[in-house]
């Protein structure tokens, strides 16, 4: 059996290096990923089925040759409720995966692109609820970065569970938070060769004022909540690493529980990623 992946590149090498970039791209006839070994011929053994869960894309012409391997990037959020879809004022129900932040996000950036979400209702950063255990996200984290590495890119929005009323916790606690999380990151060696993935710190959205259960949880909490994006803009200026103000694009919906973003928001906030993404990593 030949390797696939070095099969391509051999191929790169003494074939479509030296044709044309025009001729290259009218030749490459489609894109498709491969899992299955290769024979000698340069031949899948099976047909793919979902070639959406594959590792990497393999380039071909017309001839069936190879010309390019394109390795997927793996796109990770690290998030809570919002991220993981949860209705507002529902009973833990969750929007579909298009719907989602996460799936707007995987159609903006393509089959070129895997988008792992990893979100959790109730995640904190670093923090213990003891009403809600086991939802400290810095002990979960090094688990997540070792299951899904290389990880080329990593977001982290999390900290609306951190100002419920009994736990008297603030934005600059969260904020806090989020810094120990990229130094795990950073430490955990999880990007491709060990490198750091880039790292997106998102402020959570805003919360507003409401008469649903979870408005009652959170009282307080509109006026602590204006503070998210100074504290974590500051935290990533700091860690030298991107920031997204998700209030820009989302807001809870006033008719909901003052804390969840309906489809709209996760909309706008997942081709918030998209547009950054896009703009600053080629």
């Amino acid at each position: 059996m030949i390797d696939p992946v070095r099969l391509a590149r051999s191929r790169t090498a003494s074939y479509a290096a030296r044709l044309p970039l025009t001729l290259r791209f009218r030749q490459a006839l489609f894109l498709r990923k491969i899992s299955t070994p290769f024979s000698a011929a340069g031949k899948s053994s099976l047909p793919i089925e979902n070639p959406k869960r594959n590792d990497f894309y393999l380039l071909k012409d017309r001839n069936n040759s190879i010309l390019y391997d394109i390795e997927m990037k793996n796109y990770l959020l690290f998030g809570d409720s919002n991220t993981w879809g949860y209705r507002p004022a529902s009973d833990g129900e969750r929007f579909p995966f298009a719907q989602r932040i996460g799936g707007v996000l995987q159609n903006r950036l393509g089959d070129s692109a895997r988008v792992i979400e990893e979100a959790l209702n109730g995640r904190m950063t670093h923090w213990e609820d003891p009403l809600n255990p086991n939802k400290n996200g810095a002990k979960q984290l090094p688990i997540i970065l070792e299951t899904h590495r290389p990880i080329d890119f990593i977001s982290i929005m999390l900290g609306t569970n951190a100002l419920t009323r009994y736990l008297n916790l603030n934005p600059i606690d969260s904020a806090m938070g989020v810094s120990h999380l990229i130094d795990t990151i950073r430490e955990s060696q999880c990007g491709r060769n060990g490198v750091t993935p880039e790292i997106l710190v998102i402020a959570p959205p805003q919360y507003v004022d409401t008469n649903q259960p979870f408005g009652r949880l959170f009282e307080g909490a509109v006026e602590k909540s204006k503070c998210f994006p100074s504290a974590y803009k500051e935290i990533a200026n700091a860690q030298g690493v991107h920031f997204l103000d998700a209030s820009k694009s989302a807001t809870p919906p006033a008719s909901g529980d003052g804390v969840h973003i309906d489809e709209i928001g996760s909309t706008a906030i997942g081709n918030a990623i998209a547009n950054l993404i896009q703009e600053n990593f080629k």
